[in-house]
This record gives C-alpha cells, structure tokens and sequence, in this order.
C-alpha cells in the first residue's frame, strides 16, 4: 500500500509539474508582444523542458491569413511537429513570361525552389509560405542599347516587353462606332459596345454587341483566344435566334462588311508568331522598332505582318498585312493613343484600308473603362443571347 501511495503520489507531482509548466509557459507567451503566428510557435517551443512534447501537442487555434502561411509536406514528414492549420492557401497560378503557361506550386520540389529551402529550421519551412505570386516588374528595359545574338532573338524580345508592359488591366469595356467606306468615299456607320477579359496563360476573351442599325441590332459576337490551338468564336444572329460558330478555316474572312478579318479581332498572344527584328525607323514623327511576325497557327490569311512599335513606349502604331501571296493585302494605323491607370495605352481611333478592294474601316473608341469585375460568365456562349 505505501508503494501504491508513494507511486499515486509521484504520478500526481508530475501531473502538477507539466500543468505548471505549460500554464507559465503559456502565460509568459501572451504577455509578449509577438507579431506573427511563426515567432509564436518558436517562442514556446524553446521556452519548454520538452520542446519534441510540445511540438506534438501544440495546435495553432487561431485561423491565419492564405498569404502568410502554407505548408511544405515534405518537411512535414521529417519532423515532430504536425500543428493543425486552419487555413490553407489555395494553390497559386503564376504566368510564365515566355508562354504565359500556368504553373502549379505543388508541382515544385525542394530541387525547383532552393532559396525557400532553410535546412538549419524545419519550423521555418513549415511555416514559410512555399512560394508566392510574382509581381510584374515595372522597370523599363531598354533593348535599343542591349546586345543580341540574332535579328530573331532580338525580335522576340521587344515583342515580350510589349506584351509585358501590357498585363495586369484584368478587363475592360468601351464603346465604339465603325465607320464602313467603299472606294467611292460613301460611308455607313455602326455602334457597338466590346468587353474584354484578359486571360493570364492564355488568350482573352472578348464580347461584342452591336447597337445599330437596326437590321443588326442584337448582333454579338463572342471571341476566346488561343495561343496556337484554335481560337474559339462564334457568332448570335438575332433575326434567326441561333448561335453560329466560326470555323477556323473561316477566321480570314471578313467581319460584318467590314475590312477587319476574324482573326485581326483575336488578342494578340506571342507565341501566336515567330518574330524578326528588320530595323530602327520613323514612322509618323515615331522613332519605331520594325519587326516581321510569321503566323505559327493554321488556318491563318497571312504569310507574314510586318509591325511598327514606338520605342519610347512599345505600343504599335502600324501593321502590314500580306496575304497568302506574300503580297500587301491591307495596312492598319493607330491613332490619338492615350494612357490608363497610369499604365495601359490605349488608342481613340484604329483605320483599315484595303490596298487590293480600295475599301476601309474606320474604329472610333470612346469612354475606355478598366476592371469592372467582369467574370467568365460575361463571356460564356448564354451571354450571346442575353447581350444588350
């Protein structure tokens, strides 16, 4: 009976003891002024007599934010210390700047993100986020004082910086009227409104919807753009109530009477072509990089387009198209370019002529609006029909 007291007695001061500890250990922690959940953790973890227990046992009772925390499960595995989490972080997408392909960061090893690797604190890569999602540089390169190996290479690279210095308006919306003119000067004019989606990894998605005439009002057409698979268009027609898909051998024809073809309203996306840096040259008063682009998707009207790009901005300002034939089909121009947010220049005015038919169109951009909120059900193929 005293061995069985003795040992009741024993088992008793060690409860009293571990209560204790962890009752001052816990009540010093909060009286510390600590900013993140991390410092915390370690906080207590050293304070304790037995910091491989406390490990164990501690759970973090607090939900904390998607940006400040993930968890890396492959340190997990190795370590003593299995908190439980009430949040976790959705997987991040994050473009690649040469093909804008999305990138899963479950995907990456320890062997893909070295820096985020602290072998010397397990605790720290716990709870480290794995990797977080990069910010768009607004640093201005300058390529006219960069050497290169190749016309191509330098080609290609002007064309990056152009589509990089454009990412990031996530949508935007305007209205616009279409000036139709034969090779007799007689004019015809239409009224649309368009809403764009940028699509980050892939091509936007744009709507247009015509407001007159008449006998085309309710018109709209719905454009998904790819790098080099297929774009996606179709065409609603209200006079018959049916929705009609473009087919990819069609993208070369024209758009509504216009002298814009199918495929000249698809967003530009650069693996859509291969590049070629000609030379410097002035164009309108505009110091401009001339540069050929090779279409690399089937299907296409053109052999080659030839671009003009304002070097002190990396906006076009001219493109050359040339048919089938290799022989000069049609030349656009933009014009009254001005800026958004500080960042995205857009033109007021955009004219198409026709070299071999005498005709052009004219497109006049009014009230420019940016990030609206507009989701991907504003461009499913319903909205065709609901377009006003």
């Amino acid at each position: 009976m005293r061995k069985l007291a003795a040992i009741s007695c024993s088992f008793m001061l060690l409860l009293c003891n571990n209560f204790t500890l962890a009752d001052t250990t816990n009540k010093q922690a909060d009286q510390i002024q600590i900013q993140t959940e991390y410092e915390k953790l370690q906080w207590i973890i050293e304070s304790s007599n037995n910091p491989e227990k406390k490990a164990h046992e501690l759970k973090v009772t607090e939900p904390l934010k998607k940006d400040q925390i993930s968890i890396n499960k492959d340190t997990v595995k190795d370590s003593t210390f299995t908190p439980e989490i009430d949040a976790v972080p959705e997987p991040i997408e994050k473009a690649d700047s040469d093909n804008k392909s999305p990138i899963n960061n479950n995907q990456l090893t320890e062997e893909s993100q070295p820096d985020l690797i602290d072998q010397s604190n397990p605790l720290k890569n716990i709870l480290t986020t794995e990797i977080s999602e990069p910010k768009k540089s607004t640093q201005k390169i300058d390529i006219a004082n960069q050497t290169f190996s190749n016309d191509k290479e330098k080609g290609l690279a002007i064309i990056k910086e152009v589509d990089q210095r454009d990412t990031g308006w996530q949508d935007s919306q305007a209205k616009l009227t279409m000036i139709l003119k034969n090779r007799h000067g007689d004019e015809h004019s239409r009224k649309l409104k368009m809403k764009i989606m940028e699509v980050l990894g892939d091509g936007d998605k744009s709507l247009s919807i015509f407001n007159s005439p008449r006998d085309i009002k309710g018109t709209a057409f719905l454009s998904f753009t790819h790098a080099l698979d297929p774009d996606e268009q179709w065409l609603y027609l209200p006079a018959i109530k049916r929705v009609k898909r473009i087919s990819s051998r069609n993208k070369s024809g024209p758009y509504l009477g216009s002298e814009f073809a199918f495929e000249d309203l698809s967003s530009f996306e650069v693996a859509k072509y291969d590049y070629k840096y000609i030379k410097d040259e002035i164009y309108d008063g505009i110091e401009s990089f001339v540069i050929e682009a090779y279409p690399q998707y089937e299907h296409s009207g053109y052999t080659k387009l030839v671009l003009w790009i304002d070097k002190n901005r990396y906006i076009l300002v001219k493109t050359d198209y040339y048919d089938r034939k290799n022989s000069l089909l049609k030349t656009q121009t933009f014009h009254g370019y001005k800026q958004y947010l500080d960042q995205y220049w857009r033109p007021d005015e955009m004219r198409m002529v026709n070299h071999i038919n005498g005709k052009s169109t004219i497109l006049l951009w009014q009230e420019y609006q940016f990030k609206k909120g507009l989701t991907k059900r504003s461009f499913d193929k319903n909205a065709l029909k609901r377009a006003r």
